[in-house]
């Protein structure tokens, strides 16, 4: 008897083999409401999670050059102070008026035919060239200040030259020039010196002084 009944319960173990295991298959739409139903509950603590990691990203950002900066000690505190400086007077200097023409040690005519010529901005005469060095004298200073890299304050150097050659060779060599002024007379009008000039002068000066300081703590570090 026992045997007939074990013969009985194998049989219909091998009719439905997988009828007590078995679960019903899962529909593609139950799959994705459950997905939606996670994501709806995770939504906005997952969003605020991101922002507050966007927010992080930044702030160990700050933190890594303020850093960096800490760590080129006060000599290259001094490096980025000094190029932000240049950079900025360079910059400065291409929207202010570099040379100005007077008539008779007076300003420039209101009935001078040329209006647009009688205080010429840095941009006017060389194409805002100077902005471009300005921004790039800034990145070289913290290159050359916080990074102490040596080729970053030769190149800091070659854009104070930069800017002090195009002042000279292209503005100073111009002051006391004189010219015929076309006003309701004709009058003779000379170009003199004006802060735009001595802006970008004074910012090429300056990006030489950022240059000389990071290569003298080069040699001190070594």
């Amino acid at each position: 008897m026992r045997e007939m009944r074990d013969r009985l319960s194998r049989w219909r173990r091998s009719e439905d083999p997988g009828r007590e295991s078995a679960k019903p298959p899962r529909s593609a739409s139950d799959a994705s409401r459950g997905t939606a139903d996670r994501r709806g509950r995770e939504g906005p603590q997952t969003g605020r999670l991101r922002a507050w990691g966007a927010g992080g990203d930044a702030v160990a950002g700050a933190r890594s050059l303020a850093a960096r900066i800490a760590g080129g000690g006060l000599l290259g505190l001094a490096v980025i102070l000094l190029g932000l400086a240049a950079g900025a007077l360079m910059a400065m200097a291409e929207f202010l008026p570099i040379l100005s023409i007077e008539v008779g040690g007076l300003p420039c005519p209101a009935d001078f035919t040329l209006v647009d010529d009688c205080e010429p901005t840095g941009g006017d005469r060389h194409s805002y060239a100077l902005v471009l060095l300005g921004a790039l004298s800034v990145v070289m200073a913290f290159g050359a200040g916080a990074g102490r890299s040596a080729p970053a304050a030769i190149a800091l150097a070659i854009l104070g030259l930069a800017a002090i050659g195009i002042a000279v060779l292209s503005d100073l060599n111009y002051v006391n020039d004189t010219g015929i002024v076309l006003t309701s007379t004709v009058e003779e009008g000379v170009a003199t010196a004006s802060i735009g000039l001595w802006l970008e002068l004074t910012g090429g000066v300056i990006a030489l002084a950022a240059a000389a300081v990071a290569l003298a703590r080069q040699r001190l570090d070594y």
